[in-house]
């Protein structure tokens, strides 16, 4: 899908430009945080979901910076599996935590993706992983695909969170002044989460107020 913001959307049913097709998964059945190297708050405050989704963060995600290793991606991948996520789970990745996600469901089915200050496309991916992401793959072993990026990161350029939301197919959704995300709160990751976990468009209605679409 096209970028909200660059299609011209508004904060009130906003509604991206769909970019080809993707085949319905099973129902959500669980959440899953993958966290960023700097941990935030708000992975512990997430608004309460539907009954019957479940929410889990992953606890002892590696430190890319502390593994010593250029094998980031086995490592991420093989602690990943161990929470075995599968096509009902809902998959959020935050810094670190959304490259590690986007290599995973390379080769892993999941319900879908919420990516949250997404490092660059092929400049991360060349200098950690020594390959480009296959985004074919990734759209086809997803229902959809949703990123969070703030206008002031210090790390990730808003022209290259544009370049992974086209690649990706996935709806941006561009706020002001959050940084690297690391508040303790969430609110606008809550108004999605609750509407993909109980499969509605996580694009229309109201969403709060900040957002620059």
């Amino acid at each position: 899908r096209a970028s909200a913001e660059a299609e011209g959307g508004n904060v009130e049913g906003v509604s991206p430009q769909a970019a080809g097709a993707r085949s319905p998964s099973s129902p959500p059945s669980r959440v899953l945080i993958v966290p960023h190297n700097k941990p935030a708050g708000w992975y512990q405050n997430v608004a309460e979901l539907p009954g019957d989704v479940d929410l889990e963060v992953i606890s002892d995600m590696p430190n890319p910076y502390y593994t010593m290793t250029k094998r980031w991606e086995r490592v991420w991948i093989d602690a990943m599996r161990s929470y075995t996520p599968d096509p009902g789970t809902i998959l959020v990745g935050h810094g670190s935590g959304a490259e590690a996600v986007l290599r995973f469901v390379e080769d892993h089915r999941v319900k879908g993706i919420i990516l949250v200050a997404t490092p660059g496309d092929e400049y991360y991916a060349g200098e950690r992983h020594g390959r480009l992401y296959r985004w074919e793959s990734i759209k086809a072993n997803t229902d959809f695909a949703i990123q969070f990026h703030s206008d002031d990161d210090p790390f990730g350029k808003l022209e290259e969170a544009k370049k992974v939301s086209q690649k990706s197919g996935s709806d941006l959704f561009v706020l002001a002044s959050r940084g690297r995300f690391l508040q303790d709160t969430f609110p606008e990751l809550d108004v999605v989460l609750k509407k993909t976990a109980a499969e509605e468009d996580s694009r229309s209605g109201d969403l709060p107020e900040g957002l620059m679409i």
